[in-house]
């Protein structure tokens, strides 16, 4: 079901009842302001949900809790500022979550914990400043991690050593000091393609940062 680029506000908790074999849905470009679990009660079987380019500003812990046939998530274009640790529980048969383009300061080490399937994730042109450590410590599945375009300053020792079949990482244009020689150490050592960081990394007026605790 295509409901692109039309102009709707707000979705009612009946509007899908009738739909319960849809396998996809596609509300982006609207202005969707918010949404609620019972606005998908009966899509068990949806694999597809596109809701990027809509201006949801939160989303709640209970908002996909039946979507547990979902593969696709898009949540692009949006004005999120945050997500929960439980905001995406059920959804582990997930395989792709887009986050690119919100208003996003952190990621923290619970965040994506349920979502042991997951093979691409992208966080890209966000505001991010800080990862925790654990983030990324359930997605060992993960192929394709995208955190370009944020505020990025430091990448600590063992942040990424979980993602085991990661192919492609994207850490470009961000506030890291690429020089830092204990970075550059870490980043090698992972033998995960990166493209072309060090020319494309110090570009935030930040003070240089503390990398000591890759020497650890």
């Amino acid at each position: 079901l295509n409901l692109y680029g039309n102009q709707i506000t707000s979705i009612e908790n009946d509007d899908f009842d009738w739909l319960v074999s849809l396998n996809n849905l596609d509300l982006g470009w609207n202005q969707i302001n918010s949404i609620e679990s019972s606005d998908f009660t009966l899509l068990v079987n949806l694999q597809n949900l596109g809701l990027y380019e809509n201006q949801l500003t939160s989303i709640e812990s209970d908002d996909f809790d039946l979507l547990v046939n979902l593969n696709n998530l898009d949540l692009g274009w949006n004005q999120l500022t945050s997500i929960e640790s439980d905001d995406f529980d059920s959804l582990i048969n997930l395989t792709y979550l887009g986050l690119y383009e919100n208003q996003l300061t952190s990621i923290e080490s619970d965040d994506f914990d349920s979502l042991v399937n997951l093979n691409e994730l992208n966080l890209s042109e966000n505001q991010i400043t800080t990862i925790e450590n654990g983030v990324f410590d359930s997605l060992s599945n993960l192929w394709y991690l995208y955190l370009n375009n944020n505020q990025i300053s430091t990448i600590n020792n063992g942040i990424f050593d979980s993602l085991t079949n990661l192919q492609y990482r994207d850490i470009t244009y961000n506030c890291i000091d690429t020089t830092d020689n204990a970075f550059q150490v870490y980043i090698n050592s992972l033998s995960i393609p990166t493209i072309n960081y060090s020319d494309q990394n110090d570009v935030c007026d930040v003070s240089p940062i503390d990398l000591t605790e890759l020497n650890s």
